[in-house]
């Protein structure tokens, strides 16, 4: 009970406070309070540092502490989208292959953004809204059956910051587990459909495996199978916050996706990989630290935890 009621004081006063500080300051302080969560949850922290030791091979790394900074920063922008101007936000984003967004935007096609969990993106959809483009994304309802009670500070968070990504988005988002094809119609329509590659296969639907820091894992499929029947191209996009904190959207090549089941699968294990090179060069912008193993298949899982005991 206590520790809700200090959640609740945390993400209902603390997070608000900070927003009214101006950039880059309040992401400043969104780091000291993420500091502060790492020195709180000795749990959280250590199952991070662990994953990072066990992916990275780094041990006494500062990641799991700078990680849990980022993480808090990400929080924090729900509450700046609320109260400061995009004109004043996009002041500290830094942009990185802005060419390729507007290559795809002149060709009049929907896009495929392929992200991930890294660095925090809310701030894309108005920053792609301010090019003229209508963004979108796929995302999950908050379900309170998944939350420890009604009142729980986390879940109450997650409705808040659900309607302030359908504020930035400017349309409601497109909800997971209805199948592919209203996401294929809008990226058809020329929507910019923003997907996270890096979505627990325990909540998406078809996923494929592949390599994933030396061991077999899963990730969704979806993305590459609606690119190619909306015959629309996939552009990789990753986010950080950086050490001056001022964020960087950077958008890579496009990659134009083929009907042919091999060029696609291709095309996915390519994806995958830049996924783990983007984790492996900014480390601290990966949200899922806390628990890797769950891309990871049962089997190679196993195979460590013996190798560990002999």
């Amino acid at each position: 009970m206590l520790k809700n009621l200090f959640s609740l004081l945390d993400y209902f006063l603390v997070l608000p406070v900070i927003s009214l500080f101006p950039l880059p300051l309040a992401y400043q302080l969104g780091r000291f309070r993420g500091r502060f969560h790492a020195r709180w949850d000795h749990t959280r922290t250590a199952l991070a540092r662990k994953s990072v030791e066990d992916l990275l091979g780094k041990s006494q790394s500062p990641i799991a502490r700078r990680y849990q900074e980022v993480h808090s920063c990400d929080e924090l922008d729900a509450y700046l989208f609320l109260v400061k101007p995009f004109h004043q936000v996009a002041q500290f984003i830094h942009v990185e292959g802005a060419e390729y967004v507007h290559e795809v935007k002149h060709l009049g096609k929907g896009v495929i953004l392929l992200g991930a969990h890294l660095g925090g993106a809310l701030f894309l959809n108005p920053f792609l809204r301010s090019l003229g483009v209508q963004p979108q994304l796929i995302m999950r309802p908050v379900v309170k059956e998944e939350f420890p009670s009604l009142f729980s500070a986390l879940y109450l968070y997650s409705r808040f910051r659900s309607w302030c990504v359908t504020r930035a988005v400017g349309a409601p988002p497109l909800l997971s587990g209805r199948g592919v094809e209203e996401a294929i119609e809008a990226v058809r329509q020329g929507t910019f459909l923003w997907i996270a590659l890096d979505v627990p296969p325990y909540l998406t639907g078809r996923t494929t495996q592949t390599d994933f820091f030396g061991q077999p894992a899963r990730f969704p499929y979806g993305p590459f199978i609606i690119a190619a029947r909306a015959e629309a191209p996939i552009v990789p996009f990753f986010s950080s916050l950086d050490d001056n904190n001022q964020r960087t959207f950077r958008f890579l090549p496009p990659i134009w996706p083929s009907a042919d089941p091999y060029k696609m699968e291709e095309t996915f294990h390519c994806c995958v990989q830049l996924l783990e090179q983007e984790i492996r060069t900014r480390p601290e912008q990966w949200f899922f630290w806390e628990d890797p193993r769950i891309f990871f298949e049962p089997s190679s899982q196993e195979d460590e935890m013996v190798e560990r005991h002999q």
